[in-house]
C-alpha cells in the first residue's frame, strides 16, 4: 500500500488534557494535532495505531480516526462539524480499529501545510503511533506547542 513512499513514525500519547474523543464529546479540537508541510506535490498515506492495546490488556482497543485538514499555521479548532471539514479522513469517517490501525489511504496532495488530528471515539488515555508515508523528500512533521 505504501510502495515507493518514504516512511516516518511519530509517537505520543493521549493524556488527561488531550483525550477528547470524537466530535460528539464537545472538545474534539483538544485531541493531539501535528503540522505537516509538503514541499512539493506528493502522495501521502497515514496509519494511526494505539500500540500495546491488544496484548497485555483485557480492554478492547479504542476506535480510532485520523483526519487531515487544510491549513497548518496553527492548531485546527475543528468543533461542531468536526470531521466534515476534513480534506481526508480514515475509514470513511467511521471510528474503527481494523488490523494495522486506522488508515487514511494513499492521497495525492498539493504542496502546502496541513493539520493531522488524531482521535478516539470515546476519550481514551494511552499511547498512539502515527506512521506517515510520503513521496521521498517532501514531508516535514512538527508538533504544535
Amino acid at each position: 500500500e505504501a510502495h515507493g513512499l518514504q516512511r516516518q513514525a511519530v509517537q505520543g500519547a493521549w493524556d488527561r488534557q488531550s483525550a477528547a474523543g470524537s466530535p460528539n464529546h464537545g472538545a474534539f479540537w483538544k485531541n493531539p494535532q501535528l503540522q505537516l508541510v509538503l514541499s512539493r506535490p506528493a502522495e501521502l498515506l497515514l496509519r494511526l495505531r494505539a500500540p500495546g492495546t491488544r496484548e497485555g490488556r483485557s480492554a478492547a482497543p479504542p476506535s480510532l480516526c485520523v483526519a487531515l485538514f487544510d491549513g497548518g499555521e496553527q492548531r485546527t479548532e475543528a468543533t461542531g462539524r468536526g470531521l466534515s471539514r476534513a480534506r481526508a479522513v480514515s475509514e470513511g469517517g467511521l471510528y474503527a480499529y481494523p488490523a494495522g490501525g486506522a488508515c487514511l489511504p494513499r492521497t495525492p496532495l498539493p504542496a502546502g501545510m496541513y493539520v493531522v488530528l488524531l482521535s478516539t471515539f470515546d476519550p481514551y488515555v494511552g499511547p498512539w503511533e502515527l506512521v506517515l508515508y510520503a513521496t521521498e523528500g517532501t514531508l516535514r512533521v512538527a508538533s504544535f506547542r
